[in-house]
């Protein structure tokens, strides 16, 4: 070997080319396609919902929702008070699909309401979202395996 030699600058180096990567106007089109294809499997209301070839289902996860409104009391047939506006309210349809060969498509249905006409202190005077990330339960977890503290349910 030459004694000359330096491995940080003799040493043979490899060819930097620039990555490959899709043009704008793939992702453009793939975008659209993928849009396409997630528009056309769930219908966007009640009509489309019933017309589709999968009415026995979504007729099924209406009949689920509404038994589950029932039965936690929060659904209330009444009649509307004099001079008070209505909150509208929309079904949500989803196609939920399974994993082949073990379980079949799941179907959902959601009656929420249009947020938007809500007026605080009329409409409502509480908000109640029971929705949790497992990671903020990890989170939280760990702050109270590092400090040595103690963790307390609190009734609500």
């Amino acid at each position: 070997m030459d004694s000359n030699y330096l491995l940080a600058t003799d040493r043979e180096r490899r060819t930097i080319t620039a990555p490959r990567r899709y043009g704008y106007a793939d992702m453009v089109c793939y975008a659209l396609n993928a849009a396409e294809d997630v528009q056309d499997s769930e219908p966007r209301n009640f009509k489309e919902a019933f017309e589709s070839k999968e009415s026995k289902y979504f007729l099924k996860a209406v009949n689920e929702e509404m038994d589950s409104l029932e039965k936690n009391q929060t659904w209330k047939l009444v009649k509307l008070p004099k001079h008070q506006r209505v909150v509208g309210c929309k079904l949500i349809f989803k196609k939920k699909e399974g994993i082949p060969g073990v379980e079949g498509s799941r179907y959902k249905e959601r009656l929420v309401s249009k947020g938007f006409t809500h007026v605080e202190g009329i409409d409502y005077n509480e908000i109640f979202t029971p929705v949790v990330k497992y990671c903020s339960i990890r989170i939280l977890m760990a702050i109270v395996n590092q400090f040595n503290i103690e963790l307390e349910q609190m009734d609500v």
